[in-house]
């Protein structure tokens, strides 16, 4: 993804010179992730506290109906599979609208608190099945994973995303950080990432192994939404060449045009000036 050992690669469609994309697609990978953790929250199953379902438990048992207070408050539980798409997208375009402007940092710890409360309110099983129906609702295929046994072929970087960032201690005492790359047909490549964009990234991904429901979230939904995203700006950016070239070969013809037309009347112009002057006097 970011820069490979070879100098012409370009991991997922991105050039080893554009420092600038890489990391955006850093800060879109944290985003996607803030995203998605959010949406499930209000498309999840939700499991009521422990002191709600005793109180239940309590209520049946009495036969007495429960009290307004201690109904949970929030969403109808719904596993995602009767949610039309256009209700998905509306909400995805909702959480964009409050997730677009905040900080690495303030999206890292949005993060932390999403995932939370996914763990608390839910189960690992119904998030994986809410993911998975999303990802069906929004014609996402899951994202590539390494293959156990070893594949033919040269490391495909359009398809690569990024499977683990790791992290070793350097000599002088800095940390050096890594990205392990994965393409569509399971081959693995690891990639030097500079400090700053190795600390966030790595951090983030940290935050994912500390939640297991957390890693079906970002094959099922993250990867494949990176992946169109990175698909849609490599074609506007090819769109954009394309459009340069055309505007720069209209600019060559338009200009041996001129050159053409202009010719023929620097040849006669001589002419024309001794046909309009006037006759030399003669006393």
């Amino acid at each position: 993804m970011i820069e490979t050992a070879e100098p012409n690669a370009d991991a997922q469609g991105i050039s080893p010179r554009s420092g600038s994309r890489r990391r955006a697609i850093i800060v879109s990978l944290m985003f996607h992730l803030v995203l998605v953790a959010g949406l499930l929250c209000w498309y999840v199953p939700q499991n009521p506290p422990s002191s709600v379902r005793q109180r239940k438990q309590n209520a049946a048992t009495t036969g007495h109906r429960k009290a307004p207070s201690e109904v949970l408050s929030r969403l109808p539980a719904t596993s995602g599979e009767s949610v039309p798409a256009d209700q998905i997208k509306a909400s995805l375009d909702s959480a964009l609208q409050q997730t677009e402007k905040l900080s690495e940092e303030r999206m890292l710890s949005e993060l932390e608190k999403k995932l939370r409360r996914l763990q608390s309110i839910s189960s690992a099983e119904s998030v994986q099945d809410t993911t998975h129906k999303i990802a069906n609702t929004l014609g996402l295929s899951p994202g590539p994973v390494p293959s156990a046994k070893p594949v033919k072929g040269t490391f495909d970087t359009k398809t690569a995303q990024i499977h683990e960032v790791t992290r070793i201690r350097a000599e002088n005492g800095d940390w050096l950080y890594e990205s392990v790359l994965v393409d569509a047909a399971g081959r693995t490549q690891k990639i030097p990432l500079p400090k700053s964009e190795g600390e966030i990234t790595y951090s983030t991904f940290q935050q994912l192994k500390q939640f297991p429901m957390a890693d079906g979230i970002y094959r099922q939904l993250v990867m494949p939404m990176l992946q169109n995203m990175l698909k849609a700006m490599d074609l506007a950016e090819a769109q954009a060449r394309e459009l340069r070239k055309q505007e720069l070969q209209k600019g060559q013809e338009s200009g041996e045009s001129r050159t053409q037309g202009v010719g023929p009347e620097v040849q006669q112009q001589p002419t024309d000036i001794y046909k309009s002057s006037p006759a030399p006097r003669r006393d």
